[in-house]
């Protein structure tokens, strides 16, 4: 239950983000959340930021930053997440 609950939250933190930072070199990218059930579901944001922009890669090194401190936390050691290394 705990790991569908988990999988739900996940989800649509993912859609979330693509509604925010998402939009191509074109036009804003839509999610089409009901879709193949119906064509009205269609969630856009008129304020998208491009998928290459700042914002994408300050949410990313921030990220990492934080799986690197959390590593070291439960002591694994930080180039083990790079086995290659």
């Amino acid at each position: 239950m705990l790991t569908g609950i988990a999988a739900f939250l996940v989800f649509h933190l993912h859609l979330i983000c693509d509604i925010l930072g998402s939009r191509g070199p074109d036009e804003a990218w839509s999610v089409p959340y009901l879709r193949p059930f119906s064509s009205a579901g269609d969630i856009v944001w008129a304020h998208q930021w491009a998928l290459n922009s700042w914002q994408n890669f300050a949410i990313t090194f921030l990220a990492l930053i934080f799986i690197f401190f959390r590593a070291g936390e439960r002591g694994f050691p930080r180039l083990r997440l790079f086995p290659g290394i």
